[in-house]
């Protein structure tokens, strides 16, 4: 396994650890959210600069019908990420709070909701597209194939897990953070954090699984070329 591909599949592993980690905003508290967020945006950034093969090529080839879907969603992300860095700034109150910014707060605070709960979303789905190369990166580490037993009891577990998520998802009507119909988010400071932590694990669970699906449906039905 060559070393690129090694710093890769453990720099989305502490992605995919850190990303959840960023939804408990009060739980986690919010001198320590700034703190992850940068951590977050720099782990992002790092993830690109693997990646600038994947953004020279952009303009090269064909689009499939699965690669016009990895690249919408890619650049989902991006705004995202870019949304939610610029908003996080803004309403600093610790890291960048010597920049004294006192406008545009509200309109900070809405780009914020809206541009992390999105980029959970997006982020999870892409993981679910590249569900099968995340396998191949773990076989090829520890030198096994997953066996047919292996890969159903994980694939009954991750839908166990996914449809937990999605009740998870109901529950806590996410997607009103997504399109911004609150205004502030909920939290049961009753609740352990890390309980709070493992349904958005959850959560992403269930848009992976969608991801996997639905680009996996794609790939089976070669839809053509434009």
């Amino acid at each position: 396994m060559k070393k690129k591909s090694i710093v890769k599949m453990i720099l989305d592993l502490i992605m995919t650890i850190v990303l959840p980690l960023l939804m408990i905003q009060a739980l986690a508290g919010e001198e320590l959210h700034e703190w992850i967020g940068i951590f977050m945006f720099l782990l992002f950034v790092t993830h690109h600069l693997l990646n600038l093969n994947w953004h020279k090529n952009l303009l090269k080839g064909k689009y499939s019908a699965i690669r016009s879907l990895g690249t919408v969603v890619n650049a989902g992300i991006l705004i995202c990420m870019i949304l939610s860095a610029i908003s996080g700034i803004l309403l600093s109150q610790y890291v960048f709070a010597f920049l004294d910014i006192n406008q545009g707060i509200s309109f900070a605070r809405a780009a914020h909701m809206i541009g992390t709960h999105w980029m959970f979303v997006l982020t999870s789905f892409h993981m679910g597209m590249h569900l099968k190369i995340i396998k191949s990166y773990m076989e090829q580490a520890s030198r096994r194939k997953l066996g047919t037993v292996a890969g159903r009891v994980f694939t009954i577990l991750f839908a166990i897990i996914g449809v937990y998520g999605l009740k998870v998802f109901i529950d806590t009507k996410l997607w009103q953070y997504m399109f911004y119909q609150v205004q502030f988010m909920f939290y049961d400071f009753n609740r352990m954090a890390f309980s709070v932590y493992l349904d958005y694990v959850s959560m992403m669970v269930l848009f992976a699984g969608i991801g996997y699906f639905v680009s996996d449906r794609m790939r089976k039905m070669n839809l053509p070329v434009r």
